[in-house]
């Protein structure tokens, strides 16, 4: 309606235009939704008064009570759904407009009433019917009576709204609502929504009658098709995930990285010209592709180009060494090999040891192939249809675990989405009006939080990395919602002078995880932004992403050092060496049944048989106790892994790379305690006869670590020693060992 001048009050010749354009809506069968709204931040004033003496401009009245209504179309019966996008006065005959949809989003300074009542003008397009059958009787009377202004708030709870949403935001979020209904099977919602209408009226058992009569065919023509295809899995994958949020929320922002952004529908469309392109190339379902890149605008768009096309990627932390990175190639077999511009070095290298693996750069091309977005933009934007299954491989995650061996970590469809449902369970009931800062890796933890936003559509923010300064400024300037650190982000924040008085005043959440916290940092961070914020989890890549939660009302003194009570959706049990379980108040392992479970390891079938039992339980390996009130403990890790800084190091790993310095004899790798690293690696050496212990010879063994390892699996600390304690049958005593240090640091 575009009166804006009049408040798009209606008078004849746009009665006439109304019903033009409802009747051509009715009639063609390609339009399935149709949105009614008014321009100028008003919905309708009613009927223009000012045409009742104009001979020219008369609204057209039948004695008879025929035609389709004074207004225009309001004495209409649509058979297709229509929604009602009201900002600022939906009065007298506006009210009426507004009855005659299904659906009305109101936006907060919305005012509905039956204003013609103080100008004797009646209630003759509907308004009098529709409006007893939307909010009951009672209410109807009490505005039809009155003609009093009824407001947002009392519209929404009294049904006459069935959504509010901010001042200039009905069109959009009616938008988001058209495209999701339009999105369902259209035979089984018509005939539903005629079936409400039509049986309104009708006594109980002839309205069940007519209800069955009407939906038999329905169920012929798509139910039986729909439940196969949930049988199938659909609903269940993260693509269909994907596919909601996109529908619901399109021109929101979805993704913000410096100062480029995209909104849910471009990040959708992008994502399926991707995966159209992945297809083209030769790269389908169940393909294992490797992803070796750094976080960018791109990150959300091809991880989910990966899960349309039901590609297994399989990201590689670019913090890696060259023989890391070779070694999980390897180990997955990858066919295809994704990396930015700014890793073209490092792929340049792989590909030199892999020749036949195919390399494709996300951003810069070669004179052989186009870069993949280059590629993507002559695509076709729609999902593409590929035949997906819930149990379907789609991502792999490295994971050393307890073993300190590279395990291949399987995670599907179902896994993918049981994820998301873990994180909007238990941790971040995100909404539109959120946003999730990203500083770490998007493939490591703190991409499981993007799918989660999202679905609810909420925004995701991603930095190029932490930096602390950076990251404080970031959560002001973006009215940042939520954070996710690892304990040594947090006490890399402590260290800055403006961590206290950084304005935080959006932030409601900091979740945590990834390794333990110290006591004291966890006590300076509360004091400085507020217990209520601060969220712990525990979790691991097997069933992510927590296993347990410490809630904010749980940062108690005595509770600190557990990892919380047992996540909504997961049940844990502890075992003892027989696979019993242990009796209240005793330690044994934890054992997890999760939705966000993987499938199991690839090309580990010994390994997954003592992991994974058949009836779908989890062995951590880590030693977990419950205290009475169901708090768990971790008591001790199953293995002697350091977690530095939120990344797992594996003594031996470490160990092995300094036995090939020409100065070393001997070495034990252990974690100490640190306050900014949480675990600090620390080397301890027996050097050959004849070497001079000194700092340069420090340096010298650190950097020998560092050009065979990832640069966080270097010794923050070398001890040098003579002799490095032993059991009784010879075998190295690292309890012994992390005892004469704690003494000792």
């Amino acid at each position: 309606m575009n009166r804006p001048d009049r408040k798009n009050a209606v008078d004849g010749p746009m009665a006439a235009q109304l019903r033009d354009a409802f009747l051509e809506f009715e009639s063609d069968e390609s339009q399935k939704v149709a949105i009614l709204w008014g321009a100028g931040g008003t919905f309708c004033a009613g009927a223009d008064l000012t045409a009742v003496s104009d001979p020219a401009r008369v609204h057209e009245l039948h004695p008879e009570g025929g035609g389709t209504g004074p207004m225009g179309p309001s004495r209409l019966v649509l058979s297709k759904p229509l929604i009602a996008a009201i900002s600022g006065y939906a009065v007298a005959g506006g009210l009426e407009l507004s009855l005659l949809a299904d659906l009305r989003i109101c936006e907060e300074d919305s005012v509905f009433g039956v204003f013609c009542r103080r100008w004797g003008v009646p209630l003759i397009d509907g308004g009098t019917v529709r409006l007893p059958r939307i909010v009951g009787q009672g209410r109807a009377l009490d505005m039809i009576l009155t003609g009093r202004p009824v407001d947002a708030p009392e519209a929404l709870a009294f049904g006459l709204a069935n959504r509010v949403v901010p001042v200039g935001q009905s069109l959009q979020a009616a938008k988001e609502l058209a495209h999701q209904l339009s999105a369902f099977p259209q035979l089984c919602m018509l005939a539903d929504r005629a079936s409400a209408y039509r049986s309104f009226d009708l006594p109980l058992a002839e309205a069940l009658r007519a209800e069955g009569v009407a939906g038999n065919p329905i169920v012929i023509a798509e139910g039986v098709r729909g439940a196969a295809a949930f049988a199938a899995g659909a609903g269940r994958h993260g693509r269909d995930l994907i596919a909601r949020g996109a529908r619901q929320h399109g021109s929101r922002t979805a993704v913000v990285f410096g100062d480029r952004s995209m909104t849910f529908t471009e990040v959708d469309e992008l994502s399926s010209r991707l995966a159209h392109t992945f297809i083209a190339l030769g790269i389908g379902r169940g393909a294992r592709v490797a992803l070796l890149v750094n976080n960018s605008l791109a990150s959300v768009p091809v991880d989910f180009a990966c899960v349309k096309a039901g590609i297994n990627r399989v990201p590689l932390n670019s913090r890696l060494s060259l023989d890391e990175h070779a070694r999980m190639l390897e180990d997955t077999d990858t066919s295809h090999v994704v990396f930015g511009s700014d890793l073209a070095d490092r792929a340049a290298e792989l590909s030199a040891r892999f020749p036949e693996r195919t390399f494709i750069g996300l951003e810069t091309g070669s004179a052989r192939q186009r870069s993949l977005l280059d590629q993507a933009q002559s695509m076709p934007s729609d999902t593409p249809d590929v035949e997906l299954a819930p149990d379907d491989v789609i991502l792999t995650l490295f994971t050393s675990g307890t073993t300190g061996t590279l395990k291949a970590a399987q995670h599907t469809q179902r896994s993918y989405a049981g994820i998301c449902r873990n994180v909007l369970l238990n941790l971040l009931p995100a909404t539109q009006d959120d946003t999730m800062l990203h500083a770490a890796s998007l493939i490591h933890a703190s991409g499981v939080f993007v799918l989660p936003f999202w679905l609810r559509g909420g925004k995701t923010v991603i930095l190029p990395g932490f930096d602390p300064s950076t990251f404080l400024d970031s959560i002001t300037e973006h009215r940042a919602t939520a954070i996710n650190l690892v304990p040594t982000m947090i006490q890399m924040l402590l260290e800055r002078p403006d961590f206290a008085s950084a304005d935080i005043s959006s932030l409601k959440s900091v979740i945590y995880g990834a390794s333990p916290m110290p006591l004291a940092t966890i006590e300076r961070a509360m004091q400085a932004w507020g217990q209520h914020r601060f969220l712990q989890y525990y979790g691991q890549t097997e069933a992510p992403l927590c296993i347990a939660v410490l809630r904010p009302e749980d940062h108690t003194e005595d509770r600190l050092l557990s990892c919380g009570q047992p996540a909504i959706d997961v049940e844990i049990r502890l075992l003892d060496g027989e696979g019993n379980e242990v009796p209240q108040g005793e330690p044994g392992e934890i054992v997890i049944r999760s939705p966000s479970a993987i499938a199991g390891y690839f090309n580990a079938p010994e390994l997954n048989a003592d992991t994974f039992t058949e009836d779908g339980w989890v062995h951590t390996r880590d030693i977990g106790q419950f205290d009475a009130e169901g708090f768990l403990f971790l008591k001790d890790r199953a293995s002697d892994m350091i977690i530095s800084g939120g990344y797992n190091v594996y003594p031996r790993e470490v160990e092995d790379a300094l036995l090939t310095h020409p100065s070393v004899r001997e070495v034990a790798v252990v974690g100490t305690a640190d306050a900014k690293w949480v675990e600090a690696v620390t080397a301890v050496v027996v050097l050959e006869d004849g070497t001079v212990e000194n700092d340069v010879l420090q340096a010298s063994l650190v950097a020998h670590v560092g050009e065979r390892l990832a640069s966080y699996k270097k010794p923050r600390r070398v001890v040098f020693a003579e002799s490095i304690p032993k059991t009784a049958v010879g075998k190295l005593n690292r309890k012994a060992l992390r005892d004469e240090l704690r003494d000792a640091i």
